[in-house]
């Protein structure tokens, strides 16, 4: 690691600044005798820190105490007060083993090592990618990448960098390969279809382990398989990484992965901007597009992400949650997922599953969800769905902590109403706080579109403290109102044939939670889920 400044955490800016411009404090910053190296890591949006800026040059004047940055946050976002940053790459910050310091002007690198007296061999990585396989006008085929160690290749600070890449490719294996120590991406598949990513292990890299990805015009094929893949403590360089992220791509299958330690999302999927919501109403190919004809003209469809082990999530970054969709295709497929152990260590985050903006028709079934908590940032929900048509059914959440509602159903930004929602044979076990958090709600609504729930019903809730109410804010911070269960079902007629009592866990002191064949679940229809089918499969 490069020296840096505050080895034990960020700075966070004094004052606001604008997108390239960070206010320090007093004191804050050294002296530094030769800026000509100096980096800035930075997360723009004072406590709305999505987007980092990546170790980039950087200037320091201290008669205005401010911090240039080589170039504008993401966005253009300003670094508000409260933003958080680190310096490094300056000599006055050698003071950890293992780090270093590289001038340019003298061509020398400076390093601090564990051990003095047993020095073993310096490596300076030359290359930033190890393999690739890229056609063009034909792509390149049939080609397999088996049993290889990948090991410090270097970064290109800004994400694009990647060990092993296939574009305009079809028919491409990679299997049982090592990739650490790694500065820029895992696995990159552009343009890819009908190829395999399996049984590597990918961990310590500077952005994320592997993406799948097409532009919003192209032929849309995919259907590629990543399976069985070990992915640890990715994104050190790129602090908006995810684990694994499915952009723009169809059809593919991510099951059977454990990933832990990513500083955003574990697995992602995301489409263009709004490519639902802008084309409804629109004429292509002489036809009048709406929901229940839009999907051909979509990307981002039919994807599954099922059978994974996922933990230690959004480590850096905010609202996101363990799996994140955003402007999704339609029929999307997350189920028997096991979701676990992650916490919003600062500002806020949404929890296990976050359908964002302009997701619609995805199925989430049968996942289990268990201790995601508030850790110095606020957890603000388990569940978080917007769009149109989603289903939510025979999923398991248990002993987790939220600030606001276990399940939000919330309003979108630009993409029309959020509802019709499909909600049934959950289980909520031990979550506290309020079942559900809406944004606004309405008995009637003019138009149907803003039906909350198409169907809610056949769940199972249990809190210790009987608190089962419902909350309904005007803002993030304003309550409207809150209703009670008596309320809720009295005015809304959802949740009439659920049941309040604690579901029949064979032992839920010491985390097993089988369900028994004779208790509430069974008689409602829920279905156990076996957690040991989960992650990195024994074959």
């Amino acid at each position: 690691n490069r020296g840096k400044l505050r080895s034990d955490g960020y700075l966070t800016a004094a004052d606001g600044g604008d997108s390239k411009t960070i206010v320090f404090g007093s004191g804050d910053i050294p002296v530094i005798s030769d800026q000509t190296d100096l980096q800035v890591y930075a997360f723009a949006g004072g406590e709305q820190c999505v987007y980092a800026l990546d170790n980039i040059g950087a200037k320091i004047d201290y008669g205005t105490n401010t911090v240039s940055t080589a170039r504008s946050s993401t966005n253009n976002v300003a670094f508000k007060k409260g933003s958080r940053y680190y310096l490094q790459n300056a000599i006055e910050f050698l003071d950890e083993p293992g780090e270093l310091y590289y001038s340019s002007s003298e061509k020398m690198l400076y390093y601090k090592p564990y051990d003095e007296k047993n020095l073993s061999d310096i490596y300076v990585p030359d290359l930033t990618e190890a393999i690739s396989v890229t056609g063009k006008y034909v792509p390149v085929s049939n080609v397999e990448i088996r049993g290889i160690k990948f090991s410090y290749f270097d970064t290109s600070f800004s994400g694009s960098s990647r060990t092993i890449s296939a574009e305009y490719a079809d028919n491409i294996g990679i299997y049982d390969c090592q990739i650490s120590n790694c500065g820029g991406m895992g696995i990159v598949f552009g343009y890819t279809d009908n190829s395999v990513i399996c049984g590597n292990k990918i961990e310590n890299t500077g952005a994320g382990a592997i993406r799948l990805s097409y532009s919003q015009n192209s032929e849309n094929k995919g259907n590629n398989l990543v399976c069985d893949n070990y992915i640890k403590n990715i994104g050190l360089n790129i602090a908006d990484s995810s684990g694994i992220v499915l952009q723009s791509t169809s059809a593919n299958t991510v099951e059977h992965n454990t990933v832990s330690y990513v500083p955003r999302a574990a697995i992602g999927i995301g489409g263009p901007g709004s490519q639902t919501w802008e084309k409804l109403g629109t004429e292509i190919d002489g036809v009048i597009i709406t929901r229940d004809n839009v999907k051909p003209y979509l990307v981002s469809n039919d994807n599954k992400v099922r059978y994974n082990d996922l933990s230690h999530a959004m480590l850096e970054t905010n609202d996101g949650a363990v799996i994140y969709t955003s402007t999704a295709g339609y029929d999307n497929d997350i189920s028997y997922n096991y979701i676990h152990d992650s916490a919003a260590e600062f500002s806020h985050n949404f929890g296990g599953i976050y359908l964002d903006d302009d997701t619609h028709r995805t199925a989430v079934t049968n996942n289990f969800i268990t201790r995601l908590r508030s850790d110095g940032g606020d957890m603000m929900n388990i569940l978080l769905i917007k769009g149109q048509n989603n289903l939510f059914e025979n999923n398991i959440i248990t002993n987790c902590t939220v600030k606001k509602g276990v399940t939000r159903v919330d309003s979108q930004s630009g993409c029309g109403p959020v509802g019709n929602v499909t909600f049934r044979k959950n289980i909520i076990y031990n979550c506290g706080n309020h079942m559900y958090d809406f944004y606004s709600i309405e008995q009637t609504p003019k138009n149907a579109e803003n039906i909350k729930f198409k169907e809610c019903d056949g769940n199972i809730y249990y809190d210790i403290k009987d608190n089962y109410d419902v909350l309904v804010r005007e803002s993030e911070t304003t309550v409207k109102q809150l209703t009670d269960l008596q309320g809720w079902r009295s005015t809304y007629g959802w949740d009439i044939g659920s049941d309040f009592v604690k579901p029949e866990f064979a032992d839920a002191y010491s985390r097993d939670f089988r369900l028994m064949p004779d208790g509430a679940a069974a008689r409602l229809g829920i279905d156990g889920i076996k957690l040991s089918e989960c992650g990195v499969s024994d074959k």
